[in-house]
């Protein structure tokens, strides 16, 4: 089950290997089991792929409806943990997935920026993550990412050597009487806080 999953995160992890010396910090800050959310920052295209080297567990992840043009690379995504969101609007069937898939007790990785670039400080967030925090009612780990724009940079066809640090934080926990926004604006504060 899930070989196709486990095959990439091997490839992925030997990959890091050649290209970055990752470091992780805070792996015990990772669920052995239940549901949750990994909220991180979004520094590059290979943020969600690097995610893979905090923990053995299978992640699931939301991404642009654009990456399952076609039946093979729709087969490998959704092989991966993927599943298709749109952008730029609510997307209610996704929402529901990713509620389901952590009812199930699974890891969903988000990155609540949306778009990815390289800052110091936080860009605009967007207010999903509320949503699903209280829909689900789990608890959120949030992880700073550094470097992964320098391992992988805009427009680059290949990797280059740079140094990677995966930071993880404690388990955040809110309550439903807090709006959506004011939800994702902390953790986004507190993935800031890391590092």
């Amino acid at each position: 089950m899930h070989i196709v999953y486990y095959i990439s995160l091997l490839l992925v992890r030997l990959t890091a290997i050649i290209y970055s010396q990752t470091k992780v910090i805070g792996k015990e800050y990772i669920p052995k089991k239940g549901g949750y959310i990994l909220a991180c920052n979004h520094l590059s295209n290979v943020d969600p792929f690097i995610m893979g080297m905090t923990t053995w567990r299978y992640l699931n992840f939301m991404a642009k409806q654009e990456l399952f043009k076609g039946k093979l690379l729709s087969w490998y995504w959704h092989q991966v943990g993927a599943f298709p969101i749109k952008r730029g609007a609510p997307d209610h069937r996704s929402i529901r997935e990713a509620i389901h898939r952590m009812e199930m007790g699974r890891l969903l990785v988000m990155f609540p920026e949306g778009t990815r670039g390289a800052t110091g400080k936080s860009k605009k967030v967007n207010p999903g993550i509320g949503l699903l925090v209280k829909s689900a009612n789990v608890p959120v780990v949030p992880v700073r990412l550094q470097g992964t724009d320098g391992m992988l940079p805009p427009k680059s066809k290949w990797f280059k050597f740079h140094p990677v640090t995966i930071q993880l934080g404690k388990p955040l926990h809110f309550s439903n009487n807090q709006s959506n926004q004011k939800i994702a604006q902390h953790i986004m504060g507190e993935i800031y806080r890391l590092g």
